[in-house]
């Protein structure tokens, strides 16, 4: 039971007072059955609730957890060379300078290694499961060096196999010695038409979302005043009419009917859709729709953050709605854990409305704004117990 509508249930005049005392006429005026609340200051009968046990009771909201990963169907992919090349080759500018052969290789670890000790001869510790980054250091160390000595430094390091060599343009020069390795092994060097300073972060930030943990789910993904915003339920419920409403109303679609996610190490989930469903909407009664060329391209995303959760059940379900808003509810997908809210489909009840305040609200509350537990915290205040 929600904080405030406990005490309100319990106190409707919004004080915790002693309370009256039953006549013999009237057989008492604390409740319709006569039974009168005990005083906080005597000796209540077991399990009869005192003004002490109540303010107890509502002193703070709790917090509840629902998983749906089990709603998810879990990808297993293999994390290769070929998959980071078409995931990331825009955003890095890559290319394939040599070795494309190898381009199978599995990458087994999500970070890049710099073979700067390597170049000289130190071996211990080398990590030959990474891909290997030859930053401005690495590349003016081999070109200080004659060509016998830059092949003897690379063979020795391609000798223990890496999945592949990434390395900016601007670094690279003529360096021929490299790509005749590098064919000869099987072994990828990516060039990049980016900066070493700039690619190497980067370039991290794209293999924590290759390696990520992916999944999709049914349901329809929307962007509501800035809020990534996952509906789930049934089919037929009204996710998708209630995301076309969304759109008339200036928000945009992500996806629709399927949606693929992401984990993120830094504690976020990631929305996308599926090629093939690119900026489409299934409206039924009348089919497939393309949101961009009816309402606009700012009505498309193609990926987004997840913020929040919400559910349509049926009227009838037995799912119990938040009424105060002072107990926090989260929806954890894939080891992550989301706002949930739960909204009952009813004749006549705008669901588009209802969302799109909620994710007004999720930003107001990450703004530190929460009216519901200042609410909260003020009818606590105001209940005193008279002295």
């Amino acid at each position: 039971m929600p904080c405030c509508a406990a005490a309100l249930r319990r106190f409707p005049d919004g004080v915790l007072n002693d309370p009256p005392q039953p006549t013999p006429a009237t057989g008492g005026q604390g409740s319709a059955s006569g039974a009168a609340l005990p005083s906080p200051h005597t000796q209540a009968a077991p399990g009869t609730p005192t003004a002490t046990s109540i303010i107890d009771e509502i002193m703070g909201g709790r917090q509840a957890v629902k998983n749906f990963t089990s709603l998810c169907s879990i990808f297993t992919q293999t994390n290769t060379l070929r998959r980071f090349f078409d995931e990331t080759s825009t955003r890095l500018r890559l290319d394939i300078y040599a070795g494309q052969s190898g381009m199978d290789n599995v990458l087994e670890e999500k970070s890049l290694n710099r073979p700067a000790l390597a170049l000289t001869g130190y071996f211990k510790h080398f990590a030959r499961k990474r891909l290997q980054f030859f930053g401005t250091g690495e590349m003016s160390y081999l070109h200080d060096h004659k060509q016998e000595e830059q092949e003897e430094a690379l063979a020795k390091i391609l000798d223990q196999t890496p999945p592949g060599i990434l390395v900016s343009s601007c670094d690279l020069g003529n360096l021929a010695t490299l790509k005749k390795l590098a064919n000869q092994r099987g072994i990828p060097v990516l060039r990049s038409q980016m900066e070493s300073q700039d690619l190497f972060p980067e370039a991290t930030i794209c293999l924590e979302s290759v390696f990520a943990k992916r999944a999709a789910m049914h349901a329809t993904f929307v962007s509501v005043c800035g809020v990534g915003v996952l509906l789930i339920g049934a089919s037929g419920i009204g996710k998708s009419e209630s995301a076309l409403s969304l759109l008339e109303r200036g928000h945009s679609l992500v996806a629709d009917d399927s949606v693929i996610i992401s984990a993120h190490g830094d504690g976020t989930l990631l929305g996308r859709v599926k090629p093939q469903g690119l900026g489409t909407l299934e409206c039924r009664g009348i089919g497939i729709i393309s949101v961009v060329e009816l309402f606009g391209a700012r009505a498309f995303l193609a990926e987004k953050g997840i913020d929040m959760l919400i559910e349509l059940v049926d009227e009838d379900s037995d799912e119990v709605e938040e009424r105060a808003g002072v107990d926090e509810r989260f929806a954890e997908i894939l080891g992550i854990k989301v706002a949930y809210y739960i909204f009952k489909v009813r004749p006549g009840r705008d669901m588009a409305r209802l969302i799109e305040v909620a994710a007004m609200t999720y930003s107001l509350r990450k703004s530190g704004c929460n009216f519901a537990g200042n609410f909260n915290n003020n009818l606590i205040a105001n209940m005193r117990p008279r002295g």
